[in-house]
């Protein structure tokens, strides 16, 4: 596809944008997570959530019937009853989204902590007006570390927008936290791996930012190599496809056990 060539996506009506040269280049085209805009409608739709007016947000789009992400709950089931607790480190999860929208579940958890690791103004916000009895936000993966020692390692929909998603991905796995869900991600089979620009549509909010269209494949390799095993792979949006015309993937994720850990 040419450069400026948009290609629609089902489900949420994303438009992709490829043919760049690097991920410099693509981050030209693209306005960013930093966008005040962005921040602006994450606060707004997750301040509707923790008052009670809606039952959760995603990409500040408010729902109001509850929604369960199965995989999601139960691995972390499966995790606080092997340790006795449940610790998450969610690394890129904006303002306790996933949180906030499973916590009428964790009533009965005796032992909760769930730490969020985001840019700093994201942080600034959370603490300010989310942070609870179980929910806290930190700027890096150390304070996390120190501060909850998860035994819970959180991927949703994060890793593709990274500009070396492998690197930070071998950075995280090498922490050792026995239990890791990659979820959501933007990782095809059969097809090599390219950035893109991903234009948001104007209902939701007016951004774009940078992504990569990554192998699964090598995805699962750099999981062996850093010692876990995939428990379970399995596509979170059952039906929805994403990326340009000719190159389109379901979404992958990935439930990964430590090796020692079960």
């Amino acid at each position: 596809m040419e450069l400026g060539k948009l290609s629609p996506v089902a489900r949420v009506g994303n438009e992709y944008e490829v043919g760049f040269k690097d991920w410099t280049d693509a981050a030209k085209r693209a306005t960013g997570y930093d966008a005040q805009a962005i921040l602006n409608k994450v606060v707004d739709a997750a301040l509707q959530v923790k008052d009670g007016e809606v039952a959760f947000e995603r990409d500040t789009v408010t729902f109001k019937q509850r929604e369960v992400v199965y995989q999601l709950f139960a691995w972390l089931m499966y995790a606080a009853s092997r340790e006795g607790a449940l610790r998450v480190m969610d690394f890129g999860g904006a303002l306790g989204s996933l949180y906030y929208q499973h916590r009428f579940l964790f009533d009965r958890l005796n032992d909760l902590r769930w730490g969020v690791v985001e840019q700093s103004h994201f942080v600034h916000a959370g603490r300010k007006d989310f942070e609870d009895h179980a929910l806290y936000f930190f700027e890096t993966t150390q304070e996390c570390a120190d501060e909850i020692r998860p035994n819970f390692l959180l991927l949703s929909s994060v890793i593709q927008y990274l500009e070396s998603p492998y690197q930070v991905l071998a950075e995280l796995l090498d922490r050792g936290v026995p239990y890791v869900l990659v979820d959501r991600t933007m990782a095809r089979r059969g097809m090599a791996e390219e950035i893109a620009v991903q234009h948001v549509p104007p209902s939701i909010y007016d951004a774009s930012y940078p992504l990569w269209l990554l192998d699964a494949n090598k995805l699962e390799s750099c999981f062996a190599d850093h010692g876990y095993q995939v428990f379970d792979n399995f596509d979170p949006f059952p039906g929805s496809y994403f990326g340009p015309a000719g190159g389109r993937a379901p979404y992958q994720g990935w439930f990964l056990v430590r090796k020692g850990s079960f």
